[in-house]
Protein backbone atom coordinates (compact mmCIF):
# COMPACT_ATOMS: atom_id res chain seq x y z
CA UNK A 1 0.00 0.00 0.00
CA UNK A 2 3.07 2.33 1.26
CA UNK A 3 4.84 1.74 -2.51
CA UNK A 4 1.49 2.47 -4.60
CA UNK A 5 0.77 5.80 -2.49
CA UNK A 6 4.48 6.78 -3.08
CA UNK A 7 3.61 6.31 -6.40
CA UNK A 8 0.57 7.88 -6.67
CA UNK A 9 2.03 11.23 -5.11
CA UNK A 10 4.76 11.08 -7.34
CA UNK A 11 2.45 11.49 -10.37
CA UNK A 12 0.35 14.07 -8.80
CA UNK A 13 3.48 15.98 -8.26
CA UNK A 14 4.60 15.32 -11.73
CA UNK A 15 1.09 17.00 -12.78
CA UNK A 16 1.29 19.87 -10.03
CA UNK A 17 4.22 20.88 -11.72
CA UNK A 18 3.15 20.77 -15.59
CA UNK A 19 0.22 22.80 -14.18
CA UNK A 20 2.62 25.43 -13.57
CA UNK A 21 4.04 25.66 -16.62
CA UNK A 22 3.71 29.01 -18.44
CA UNK A 23 -0.46 28.14 -20.25
CA UNK A 24 -0.37 24.59 -19.95
CA UNK A 25 -3.22 24.87 -17.83
CA UNK A 26 -4.94 27.30 -19.90
CA UNK A 27 -4.13 24.87 -23.07
CA UNK A 28 -6.18 22.28 -21.00
CA UNK A 29 -9.38 24.20 -20.35
CA UNK A 30 -9.25 24.48 -24.08
CA UNK A 31 -8.33 21.24 -25.62
CA UNK A 32 -10.84 19.10 -23.30
CA UNK A 33 -13.36 21.53 -23.13
CA UNK A 34 -13.53 22.01 -19.37
CA UNK A 35 -13.32 18.83 -18.85
CA UNK A 36 -9.77 18.94 -17.41
CA UNK A 37 -10.76 21.27 -14.44
CA UNK A 38 -9.87 18.59 -11.85
CA UNK A 39 -6.02 18.59 -12.74
CA UNK A 40 -6.05 22.12 -11.95
CA UNK A 41 -6.48 20.97 -7.93
CA UNK A 42 -3.08 18.68 -8.44
CA UNK A 43 -0.88 20.85 -5.99
CA UNK A 44 -3.76 20.58 -3.96
CA UNK A 45 -4.55 17.42 -3.46
CA UNK A 46 -0.74 16.76 -3.15
CA UNK A 47 -0.55 18.93 -0.29
CA UNK A 48 -3.30 16.97 1.93
CA UNK A 49 -2.08 13.38 0.70
CA UNK A 50 1.42 14.89 2.32
CA UNK A 51 -0.79 15.80 5.08
CA UNK A 52 -2.09 12.08 5.49
CA UNK A 53 1.55 10.21 4.68
CA UNK A 54 2.39 9.58 8.37
CA UNK A 55 -0.82 7.61 8.73
CA UNK A 56 -0.20 5.45 5.80
CA UNK A 57 3.23 5.60 6.88
CA UNK A 58 1.94 3.70 10.17
CA UNK A 59 -0.69 1.56 9.07
CA UNK A 60 1.31 -1.74 9.53
CA UNK A 61 1.90 -1.00 13.62
CA UNK A 62 -1.93 -0.44 15.06
CA UNK A 63 -0.05 1.20 18.20
CA UNK A 64 1.40 3.78 15.45
CA UNK A 65 -2.10 4.54 13.32
CA UNK A 66 -3.39 5.79 17.32
CA UNK A 67 -0.51 8.17 17.26
CA UNK A 68 -0.60 9.51 13.36
CA UNK A 69 -4.25 9.40 12.75
CA UNK A 70 -4.87 12.12 14.97
CA UNK A 71 -1.58 14.01 13.68
CA UNK A 72 -2.17 13.57 10.02
CA UNK A 73 -6.16 15.03 10.66
CA UNK A 74 -4.46 17.94 12.84
CA UNK A 75 -2.08 18.70 10.01
CA UNK A 76 -4.64 18.61 7.11
CA UNK A 77 -7.37 20.90 9.33
CA UNK A 78 -4.52 23.09 10.35
CA UNK A 79 -3.75 23.49 6.23
CA UNK A 80 -7.85 23.84 5.69
CA UNK A 81 -8.02 26.41 8.03
CA UNK A 82 -4.64 28.43 9.14
CA UNK A 83 -3.96 30.19 5.61
CA UNK A 84 -7.68 31.31 5.45
CA UNK A 85 -7.83 32.88 8.96
CA UNK A 86 -4.36 34.57 9.18
CA UNK A 87 -5.22 36.04 5.33
CA UNK A 88 -8.34 37.34 7.14
CA UNK A 89 -6.63 38.50 10.50
CA UNK A 90 -4.83 40.26 7.90
CA UNK A 91 -7.30 41.88 5.46
CA UNK A 92 -9.06 43.31 9.25
CA UNK A 93 -6.22 44.42 10.48
CA UNK A 94 -5.66 46.44 7.10
CA UNK A 95 -9.03 47.45 6.54
CA UNK A 96 -9.35 48.93 10.31
CA UNK A 97 -5.93 50.58 9.95
CA UNK A 98 -7.45 52.14 6.56
CA UNK A 99 -10.54 53.56 7.49
CA UNK A 100 -8.90 54.74 10.87
CA UNK A 101 -9.32 58.35 10.00
CA UNK A 102 -12.88 58.03 9.51
CA UNK A 103 -15.11 60.80 10.47
CA UNK A 104 -18.77 60.60 11.98
CA UNK A 105 -20.85 63.95 12.43
CA UNK A 106 -21.55 64.84 15.87
CA UNK A 107 -24.66 67.11 14.79
CA UNK A 108 -26.99 67.19 11.49
CA UNK A 109 -25.14 68.59 8.55
CA UNK A 110 -27.74 69.46 5.64
CA UNK A 111 -27.92 71.53 3.13
CA UNK A 112 -30.35 71.93 0.72
CA UNK A 113 -27.69 71.93 -2.62
CA UNK A 114 -26.16 69.02 -3.31
CA UNK A 115 -22.88 68.05 -5.57
CA UNK A 116 -21.99 64.50 -6.16
CA UNK A 117 -18.55 63.78 -7.39
CA UNK A 118 -18.46 60.36 -9.03
CA UNK A 119 -16.02 58.61 -10.87
CA UNK A 120 -16.98 56.36 -14.21
CA UNK A 121 -16.41 53.22 -12.84
CA UNK A 122 -18.81 53.60 -9.80
CA UNK A 123 -21.74 54.40 -11.91
CA UNK A 124 -23.46 50.87 -11.75
CA UNK A 125 -21.74 49.96 -7.61
CA UNK A 126 -23.43 50.40 -4.12
CA UNK A 127 -25.79 47.95 -5.72
CA UNK A 128 -26.81 50.11 -8.69
CA UNK A 129 -27.95 53.08 -6.35
CA UNK A 130 -25.90 55.61 -8.55
CA UNK A 131 -27.56 54.48 -11.66
CA UNK A 132 -29.46 57.59 -13.33
CA UNK A 133 -33.13 55.91 -13.95
CA UNK A 134 -36.26 58.57 -14.52
CA UNK A 135 -34.55 60.80 -14.36
CA UNK A 136 -32.05 60.45 -11.89
CA UNK A 137 -30.89 57.97 -9.23
CA UNK A 138 -32.68 56.75 -6.26
CA UNK A 139 -30.84 59.56 -3.38
CA UNK A 140 -31.79 61.84 -5.76
CA UNK A 141 -34.90 61.34 -6.39
CA UNK A 142 -36.02 61.10 -2.39
CA UNK A 143 -34.05 63.89 -1.59
CA UNK A 144 -35.73 65.94 -4.42
CA UNK A 145 -39.33 64.87 -4.32
CA UNK A 146 -39.04 64.46 -0.38
CA UNK A 147 -38.36 68.23 -0.23
CA UNK A 148 -35.21 67.96 1.58
CA UNK A 149 -33.10 69.08 -1.32
CA UNK A 150 -33.67 72.39 -4.22
CA UNK A 151 -31.24 70.51 -6.56
CA UNK A 152 -28.84 68.09 -6.68
CA UNK A 153 -25.37 68.39 -9.41
CA UNK A 154 -24.10 65.06 -10.67
CA UNK A 155 -20.36 65.61 -11.56
CA UNK A 156 -18.68 62.23 -13.42
CA UNK A 157 -14.93 61.89 -13.14
CA UNK A 158 -13.42 63.42 -16.52
CA UNK A 159 -16.20 65.92 -17.06
CA UNK A 160 -20.20 66.38 -17.45
CA UNK A 161 -21.93 67.70 -14.98
CA UNK A 162 -25.94 66.53 -14.53
CA UNK A 163 -28.21 69.14 -12.37
CA UNK A 164 -31.63 67.88 -11.13
CA UNK A 165 -34.01 69.82 -9.74
CA UNK A 166 -37.77 69.16 -8.70
CA UNK A 167 -41.13 70.91 -9.86
CA UNK A 168 -44.43 70.49 -9.71
CA UNK A 169 -47.43 71.91 -10.56
CA UNK A 170 -47.96 73.20 -14.38
CA UNK A 171 -43.94 72.36 -14.63
CA UNK A 172 -44.83 69.01 -15.08
CA UNK A 173 -47.50 69.33 -17.10
CA UNK A 174 -46.37 67.19 -20.93
CA UNK A 175 -48.07 68.42 -23.72
CA UNK A 176 -51.35 66.32 -24.45
CA UNK A 177 -51.81 64.57 -20.98
CA UNK A 178 -53.65 67.58 -18.54
CA UNK A 179 -53.39 64.26 -15.86
CA UNK A 180 -50.07 65.36 -14.94
CA UNK A 181 -50.43 69.19 -13.95
CA UNK A 182 -50.34 68.24 -10.25
CA UNK A 183 -47.73 65.69 -9.79
CA UNK A 184 -44.49 66.37 -8.57
CA UNK A 185 -41.45 65.90 -10.97
CA UNK A 186 -37.73 66.10 -11.64
CA UNK A 187 -36.66 67.77 -14.25
CA UNK A 188 -33.08 68.58 -15.86
CA UNK A 189 -32.29 72.30 -15.51
CA UNK A 190 -29.75 74.38 -16.66
CA UNK A 191 -26.30 74.49 -14.45
CA UNK A 192 -25.16 77.72 -13.65
CA UNK A 193 -22.19 76.62 -11.89
CA UNK A 194 -23.58 78.11 -8.06
CA UNK A 195 -22.01 76.04 -5.48
CA UNK A 196 -23.18 73.25 -3.95
CA UNK A 197 -23.90 73.18 0.35
CA UNK A 198 -22.76 70.04 0.39
CA UNK A 199 -20.54 68.14 -1.75
CA UNK A 200 -20.01 64.43 -1.84
CA UNK A 201 -17.20 62.74 -3.07
CA UNK A 202 -17.10 59.21 -4.06
CA UNK A 203 -13.24 57.63 -4.94
CA UNK A 204 -11.74 54.83 -5.63
CA UNK A 205 -8.06 53.77 -5.14
CA UNK A 206 -5.88 50.40 -4.92
CA UNK A 207 -4.19 50.30 -1.70
CA UNK A 208 -2.38 47.25 0.09
CA UNK A 209 -1.69 45.00 -3.03
CA UNK A 210 0.76 42.74 -1.15
CA UNK A 211 -2.46 41.60 1.47
CA UNK A 212 -4.51 41.55 -2.56
CA UNK A 213 -6.85 45.12 -2.03
CA UNK A 214 -9.16 45.11 -5.20
CA UNK A 215 -9.48 48.50 -3.84
CA UNK A 216 -10.84 51.10 -1.28
CA UNK A 217 -13.96 53.36 -1.59
CA UNK A 218 -13.95 56.39 -0.23
CA UNK A 219 -16.96 58.55 0.64
CA UNK A 220 -16.25 62.19 1.67
CA UNK A 221 -19.07 64.87 2.40
CA UNK A 222 -18.08 68.49 3.23
CA UNK A 223 -20.13 71.17 3.88
CA UNK A 224 -19.82 74.68 2.75
CA UNK A 225 -19.19 76.80 5.49
CA UNK A 226 -18.50 80.88 5.52
CA UNK A 227 -14.57 80.00 5.35
CA UNK A 228 -15.19 77.37 2.80
CA UNK A 229 -15.69 73.50 2.83
CA UNK A 230 -15.43 71.68 5.93
CA UNK A 231 -15.24 67.97 5.94
CA UNK A 232 -18.30 66.59 8.12
CA UNK A 233 -18.12 62.91 7.39
CA UNK A 234 -15.44 60.31 5.91
CA UNK A 235 -16.13 56.48 5.49
CA UNK A 236 -13.86 54.07 4.27
CA UNK A 237 -14.99 50.89 2.39
CA UNK A 238 -12.09 48.16 1.51
CA UNK A 239 -12.34 45.22 -0.95
CA UNK A 240 -9.60 42.24 -0.01
CA UNK A 241 -8.77 39.23 -2.12
CA UNK A 242 -8.76 36.57 0.55
CA UNK A 243 -7.98 33.10 1.13
CA UNK A 244 -10.71 31.03 0.79
CA UNK A 245 -11.07 27.81 3.48
CA UNK A 246 -9.91 24.91 2.37
CA UNK A 247 -6.67 26.59 0.93
CA UNK A 248 -6.84 25.16 -2.57
CA UNK A 249 -4.06 25.56 -4.54
CA UNK A 250 -4.12 26.91 -8.21
CA UNK A 251 -2.91 28.17 -11.35
CA UNK A 252 -2.07 31.39 -11.56
CA UNK A 253 -4.87 32.72 -14.07
CA UNK A 254 -4.44 36.07 -15.47
CA UNK A 255 -7.00 36.78 -18.87
CA UNK A 256 -5.75 33.63 -20.89
CA UNK A 257 -2.48 33.30 -19.60
CA UNK A 258 -1.68 30.65 -16.32
CA UNK A 259 1.58 30.18 -14.83
CA UNK A 260 2.57 29.39 -11.47
CA UNK A 261 0.75 28.06 -8.54
CA UNK A 262 -1.24 30.65 -5.58
CA UNK A 263 -3.84 30.04 -3.58
CA UNK A 264 -7.11 30.36 -4.80
CA UNK A 265 -8.99 33.86 -3.59
CA UNK A 266 -12.24 35.15 -3.13
CA UNK A 267 -13.18 39.31 -2.78
CA UNK A 268 -14.52 40.13 0.88
CA UNK A 269 -15.70 43.86 1.63
CA UNK A 270 -15.17 45.62 5.21
CA UNK A 271 -17.10 48.36 6.62
CA UNK A 272 -19.48 48.10 3.37
CA UNK A 273 -20.68 51.72 1.95
CA UNK A 274 -24.49 51.73 2.82
CA UNK A 275 -24.95 55.18 1.07
CA UNK A 276 -28.29 56.17 2.23
CA UNK A 277 -27.65 55.34 5.67
CA UNK A 278 -24.32 57.65 5.35
CA UNK A 279 -26.87 60.52 3.98
CA UNK A 280 -29.02 59.62 7.16
CA UNK A 281 -26.05 60.21 9.37
CA UNK A 282 -25.40 63.83 8.37
CA UNK A 283 -29.55 64.61 8.88
CA UNK A 284 -31.36 63.59 5.65
CA UNK A 285 -34.30 61.80 6.90
CA UNK A 286 -34.58 60.32 2.69
CA UNK A 287 -38.50 59.18 3.21
CA UNK A 288 -40.04 56.63 0.79
CA UNK A 289 -41.01 57.80 -2.49
CA UNK A 290 -43.75 56.67 -5.15
CA UNK A 291 -41.76 55.07 -8.20
CA UNK A 292 -39.23 53.32 -6.48
CA UNK A 293 -38.67 49.67 -5.61
CA UNK A 294 -37.44 48.18 -2.57
CA UNK A 295 -33.74 48.00 -3.59
CA UNK A 296 -33.72 51.45 -4.70
CA UNK A 297 -33.62 51.16 -7.88
CA UNK A 298 -36.62 52.99 -10.09
CA UNK A 299 -36.39 50.87 -13.11
CA UNK A 300 -39.33 50.37 -15.13
CA UNK A 301 -40.14 47.32 -16.98
CA UNK A 302 -38.96 48.14 -21.21
CA UNK A 303 -42.58 46.68 -22.26
CA UNK A 304 -44.06 49.83 -20.37
CA UNK A 305 -44.68 52.84 -22.48
CA UNK A 306 -42.74 56.32 -21.64
CA UNK A 307 -44.18 57.56 -18.11
CA UNK A 308 -45.06 61.16 -18.16
CA UNK A 309 -42.03 61.65 -15.80
CA UNK A 310 -40.06 60.40 -18.60
CA UNK A 311 -41.10 62.68 -21.08
CA UNK A 312 -41.43 65.80 -18.93
CA UNK A 313 -37.63 65.40 -18.23
CA UNK A 314 -36.08 64.89 -21.73
CA UNK A 315 -38.29 67.58 -23.21
CA UNK A 316 -37.00 70.25 -19.96
CA UNK A 317 -33.18 68.35 -21.34
CA UNK A 318 -34.17 69.40 -24.79
CA UNK A 319 -34.90 72.81 -23.26
CA UNK A 320 -31.69 73.63 -21.69
CA UNK A 321 -29.75 76.19 -23.77
CA UNK A 322 -26.55 76.04 -25.38
CA UNK A 323 -24.51 73.54 -27.44
CA UNK A 324 -22.36 71.23 -25.57
CA UNK A 325 -22.86 67.55 -26.47
CA UNK A 326 -25.18 65.47 -23.83
CA UNK A 327 -23.17 63.50 -21.56
CA UNK A 328 -23.45 59.94 -20.73
CA UNK A 329 -26.61 60.56 -17.99
CA UNK A 330 -28.68 63.32 -20.30
CA UNK A 331 -27.84 60.84 -23.53
CA UNK A 332 -29.32 57.87 -21.13
CA UNK A 333 -32.47 59.61 -20.22
CA UNK A 334 -33.44 60.08 -23.76
CA UNK A 335 -32.46 56.36 -24.80
CA UNK A 336 -34.38 55.25 -22.45
CA UNK A 337 -37.24 57.26 -23.55
CA UNK A 338 -36.61 55.92 -26.86
CA UNK A 339 -36.80 52.25 -25.44
CA UNK A 340 -39.94 52.34 -23.93
CA UNK A 341 -41.62 54.18 -26.60
CA UNK A 342 -41.41 51.14 -28.77
CA UNK A 343 -44.64 50.19 -26.79
CA UNK A 344 -46.98 52.66 -28.58
CA UNK A 345 -49.23 51.75 -30.66
CA UNK A 346 -50.05 54.52 -32.37
CA UNK A 347 -47.61 57.91 -33.05
CA UNK A 348 -49.88 61.59 -33.28
CA UNK A 349 -48.72 64.52 -35.10
CA UNK A 350 -47.19 66.04 -31.35
CA UNK A 351 -45.83 62.39 -31.02
CA UNK A 352 -43.54 62.88 -34.07
CA UNK A 353 -42.95 66.29 -33.84
CA UNK A 354 -41.09 64.95 -30.36
CA UNK A 355 -39.12 62.45 -31.76
CA UNK A 356 -38.28 64.91 -34.75
CA UNK A 357 -36.74 67.64 -32.54
CA UNK A 358 -34.49 64.80 -30.84
CA UNK A 359 -33.43 63.81 -34.08
CA UNK A 360 -32.22 67.14 -35.26
CA UNK A 361 -30.93 68.12 -31.84
CA UNK A 362 -26.91 67.74 -32.36
CA UNK A 363 -26.56 67.69 -28.72
CA UNK A 364 -27.91 63.65 -28.88
CA UNK A 365 -24.97 61.89 -28.92
CA UNK A 366 -25.75 58.64 -28.12
CA UNK A 367 -29.25 56.78 -28.82
CA UNK A 368 -28.81 53.01 -29.30
CA UNK A 369 -32.62 52.31 -28.93
CA UNK A 370 -33.01 54.72 -32.12
CA UNK A 371 -32.81 52.26 -34.88
CA UNK A 372 -35.37 49.67 -33.13
CA UNK A 373 -37.76 52.20 -32.71
CA UNK A 374 -37.07 53.40 -36.42
CA UNK A 375 -37.42 49.83 -37.62
CA UNK A 376 -40.38 49.01 -35.46
CA UNK A 377 -42.71 51.86 -36.44
CA UNK A 378 -43.23 52.50 -40.34
CA UNK A 379 -45.17 55.63 -39.57
CA UNK A 380 -42.47 57.22 -37.29
CA UNK A 381 -39.66 56.00 -40.34
CA UNK A 382 -41.42 57.64 -42.86
CA UNK A 383 -42.00 60.75 -40.71
CA UNK A 384 -38.16 61.08 -40.16
CA UNK A 385 -36.36 59.83 -42.92
CA UNK A 386 -35.72 63.18 -44.15
CA UNK A 387 -34.62 64.53 -40.85
CA UNK A 388 -32.30 61.48 -40.58
CA UNK A 389 -30.50 61.38 -43.07
CA UNK A 390 -29.81 65.29 -42.42
CA UNK A 391 -28.09 64.38 -39.05
CA UNK A 392 -26.04 61.58 -41.01
CA UNK A 393 -25.05 63.85 -43.63
CA UNK A 394 -24.03 66.13 -40.12
CA UNK A 395 -21.77 63.50 -38.56
CA UNK A 396 -23.03 59.60 -39.16
CA UNK A 397 -19.70 58.96 -39.51
CA UNK A 398 -18.85 59.46 -35.94
CA UNK A 399 -19.95 56.10 -35.15
CA UNK A 400 -21.26 56.62 -31.79
CA UNK A 401 -24.80 55.64 -32.07
CA UNK A 402 -26.22 59.38 -33.15
CA UNK A 403 -29.55 59.65 -34.26
CA UNK A 404 -27.79 59.65 -38.16
CA UNK A 405 -25.70 56.42 -37.61
CA UNK A 406 -28.56 54.81 -35.51
CA UNK A 407 -31.35 55.94 -37.79
CA UNK A 408 -29.08 54.36 -41.07
CA UNK A 409 -28.32 51.11 -39.27
CA UNK A 410 -32.23 51.00 -38.82
CA UNK A 411 -32.96 50.90 -43.06
CA UNK A 412 -31.82 47.13 -43.47
CA UNK A 413 -34.95 46.82 -41.25
CA UNK A 414 -37.52 49.70 -42.85
CA UNK A 415 -39.61 48.89 -45.35
CA UNK A 416 -38.10 49.31 -48.82
CA UNK A 417 -41.13 51.63 -50.26
CA UNK A 418 -40.27 54.34 -47.72
CA UNK A 419 -36.37 53.99 -48.36
CA UNK A 420 -36.74 54.62 -52.48
CA UNK A 421 -36.99 58.05 -52.52
CA UNK A 422 -34.28 58.84 -50.87
CA UNK A 423 -32.15 56.66 -52.53
CA UNK A 424 -29.55 59.14 -53.58
CA UNK A 425 -29.06 60.74 -50.15
CA UNK A 426 -28.29 57.39 -49.19
CA UNK A 427 -26.01 56.44 -52.13
CA UNK A 428 -24.22 59.69 -50.96
CA UNK A 429 -23.30 58.38 -47.43
CA UNK A 430 -21.98 55.31 -49.31
CA UNK A 431 -18.78 57.66 -50.06
CA UNK A 432 -18.33 58.81 -46.94
CA UNK A 433 -16.40 55.80 -46.34
CA UNK A 434 -15.86 54.70 -42.21
CA UNK A 435 -18.30 52.82 -40.25
CA UNK A 436 -21.59 54.86 -41.77
CA UNK A 437 -20.58 53.62 -45.13
CA UNK A 438 -20.96 49.93 -43.87
CA UNK A 439 -24.07 50.33 -42.17
CA UNK A 440 -25.76 52.13 -45.56
CA UNK A 441 -24.68 49.11 -47.21
CA UNK A 442 -27.00 47.11 -45.88
CA UNK A 443 -29.97 48.66 -46.76
CA UNK A 444 -28.36 49.61 -50.49
CA UNK A 445 -30.12 46.73 -52.10
CA UNK A 446 -33.53 48.03 -50.82
CA UNK A 447 -33.78 51.52 -52.25
CA UNK A 448 -34.62 50.64 -55.79
CA UNK A 449 -31.08 50.52 -57.51
CA UNK A 450 -28.55 47.51 -58.38
CA UNK A 451 -26.92 46.96 -55.60
CA UNK A 452 -23.87 44.43 -57.39
CA UNK A 453 -21.62 47.68 -58.54
CA UNK A 454 -21.74 49.03 -54.83
CA UNK A 455 -20.63 45.34 -53.26
CA UNK A 456 -18.09 44.11 -55.47
CA UNK A 457 -15.32 43.39 -55.11
CA UNK A 458 -16.78 41.09 -51.74
CA UNK A 459 -12.74 40.28 -50.78
CA UNK A 460 -10.00 42.23 -49.69
CA UNK A 461 -6.82 42.30 -51.34
CA UNK A 462 -5.28 39.62 -49.07
CA UNK A 463 -8.65 37.36 -49.30
CA UNK A 464 -10.58 38.08 -46.45
CA UNK A 465 -14.64 38.03 -47.06
CA UNK A 466 -15.75 41.45 -46.47
CA UNK A 467 -19.05 40.22 -44.05
CA UNK A 468 -20.62 42.88 -44.11
CA UNK A 469 -20.96 43.14 -48.11
CA UNK A 470 -22.20 40.01 -47.94
CA UNK A 471 -24.51 40.79 -45.74
CA UNK A 472 -25.93 43.94 -47.24
CA UNK A 473 -26.16 41.01 -50.75
CA UNK A 474 -28.40 38.65 -48.17
CA UNK A 475 -30.54 41.65 -47.13
CA UNK A 476 -31.55 42.59 -50.68
CA UNK A 477 -34.51 42.50 -52.27
CA UNK A 478 -35.07 39.26 -54.62
CA UNK A 479 -34.88 41.17 -57.99
CA UNK A 480 -31.59 41.60 -57.30
CA UNK A 481 -30.87 37.93 -57.43
CA UNK A 482 -29.79 37.84 -61.03
CA UNK A 483 -27.05 40.56 -60.58
CA UNK A 484 -26.06 39.43 -57.02
CA UNK A 485 -25.66 35.71 -57.85
CA UNK A 486 -22.82 35.99 -59.68
CA UNK A 487 -21.12 37.67 -57.33
CA UNK A 488 -21.81 35.29 -54.53
CA UNK A 489 -21.23 32.16 -56.60
CA UNK A 490 -17.55 33.16 -57.49
CA UNK A 491 -17.28 33.79 -53.58
CA UNK A 492 -18.05 30.26 -52.89
CA UNK A 493 -16.03 28.84 -54.92
CA UNK A 494 -12.85 30.22 -54.03
CA UNK A 495 -13.00 31.05 -50.89
CA UNK A 496 -10.57 28.89 -48.84
CA UNK A 497 -12.96 25.90 -47.45
CA UNK A 498 -10.72 25.53 -44.50
CA UNK A 499 -11.80 28.92 -43.33
CA UNK A 500 -13.56 30.13 -40.17
CA UNK A 501 -17.09 27.59 -41.23
CA UNK A 502 -19.17 31.48 -40.60
CA UNK A 503 -17.11 32.84 -43.88
CA UNK A 504 -18.78 30.47 -46.14
CA UNK A 505 -22.12 30.12 -44.64
CA UNK A 506 -22.84 33.67 -44.59
CA UNK A 507 -22.44 33.32 -48.39
CA UNK A 508 -24.25 30.69 -49.20
CA UNK A 509 -27.30 32.12 -46.80
CA UNK A 510 -26.99 35.10 -49.14
CA UNK A 511 -27.23 32.37 -52.19
CA UNK A 512 -30.09 30.53 -50.68
CA UNK A 513 -31.57 34.42 -49.66
CA UNK A 514 -31.37 34.69 -53.75
CA UNK A 515 -33.08 31.16 -54.63
CA UNK A 516 -29.84 29.36 -55.46
CA UNK A 517 -30.26 26.39 -53.13
CA UNK A 518 -29.09 23.78 -55.55
CA UNK A 519 -25.78 25.57 -56.09
CA UNK A 520 -25.67 25.80 -51.92
CA UNK A 521 -26.22 22.18 -52.18
CA UNK A 522 -23.27 21.24 -54.53
CA UNK A 523 -20.82 23.59 -52.93
CA UNK A 524 -21.31 21.76 -49.59
CA UNK A 525 -21.17 18.19 -51.54
CA UNK A 526 -17.84 19.35 -52.33
CA UNK A 527 -16.77 20.76 -49.14
CA UNK A 528 -14.72 17.82 -47.63
CA UNK A 529 -16.94 18.45 -44.51
CA UNK A 530 -17.02 15.74 -41.67
CA UNK A 531 -20.96 16.96 -41.28
CA UNK A 532 -21.64 17.97 -44.71
CA UNK A 533 -24.82 16.44 -45.10
CA UNK A 534 -26.00 18.17 -41.30
CA UNK A 535 -24.36 21.45 -42.56
CA UNK A 536 -26.96 21.60 -45.48
CA UNK A 537 -30.10 20.42 -43.55
CA UNK A 538 -28.85 23.18 -40.54
CA UNK A 539 -28.87 25.66 -42.96
CA UNK A 540 -32.19 24.77 -44.69
CA UNK A 541 -34.10 24.17 -41.35
CA UNK A 542 -32.85 28.26 -40.64
CA UNK A 543 -33.91 29.21 -43.59
CA UNK A 544 -37.01 27.60 -43.58
CA UNK A 545 -37.54 29.05 -39.72
CA UNK A 546 -36.44 32.60 -40.49
CA UNK A 547 -35.77 32.80 -44.14
CA UNK A 548 -38.08 35.55 -44.93
CA UNK A 549 -36.46 38.16 -42.35
CA UNK A 550 -32.93 39.89 -42.28
CA UNK A 551 -32.30 37.94 -38.24
CA UNK A 552 -31.09 35.24 -41.09
CA UNK A 553 -28.69 37.09 -42.77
Amino acid sequence: MLKGYIVTMVIVAAVALLMTVKDLATLLLFVTLGLGIPLLFASTLLVYMACLLPLVLAIPNRRMVLICLPLSLALAAAWMFVPNWQSMRQAKAAAAELAAGDIQPSQPMTARTLELLRPESFTYGLGGYLLPNEPCSAFCRKLLLGGEADWVRIVMAGGGTTLYAAAAGAACAVPGDPTTNDEKCILFREDRGEPAGLVVEISEQNSRPMLGAANARIVTMQRRESDGLQEVLRHTETTFNVIRQGSLLVPRFSGLSSSGVEFWKSSKSFNKTDFEALLRAVGYKMPEVGGLKPAGKANRPWEEQPSAEQTRAVLSLLDISGDTSFNRDQNSAIDNWMMHARGYKEWPTDRIEFLRRITRDRRVTFVPSFDQLLSRNPTVAAALMSDVLDRADANGNDGDSNPGYEGVLAMQRIDPAVLTPYAPRILALIDRGGSIKQVTLYSVGRIGVDPAPYLSPMRREYGAIEGWKVRAACLSEAKWGPSLIPLLRELATSVDLARPRSDIESVLKALLRHGDRAFVERVIARSGWSDADRAYQRLIDEWNRKGSSEQFC
